[in-house]
């Protein structure tokens, strides 16, 4: 099995797209684990609309996973 890790924030109008294109490819032994930042739009509210036992959503309160350079 593999893991594919998605970093989301504030993607509200990709992260669909995004998901069924991973979802959609011909290997199908993955999870999806998306680490969602602390988006302030609606990103949460489409992951949730994929009902699907391999999307496994994590939140973090603030945006601060990624380093600023």
């Amino acid at each position: 099995m593999i893991s594919v890790v998605i970093p989301l924030y504030n993607k509200e109008k990709q992260i669909a797209k995004t998901l069924q294109t991973v979802l959609n490819q011909t290997y199908q032994d993955f999870e999806i684990v998306i680490v969602n930042d602390g988006s302030t739009d609606g990103s949460v509210n489409e992951v949730k609309k994929f009902l699907n036992p391999r999307i496994r959503l994590i939140n973090r309160v603030s945006s601060s996973l990624f380093l600023k350079t």
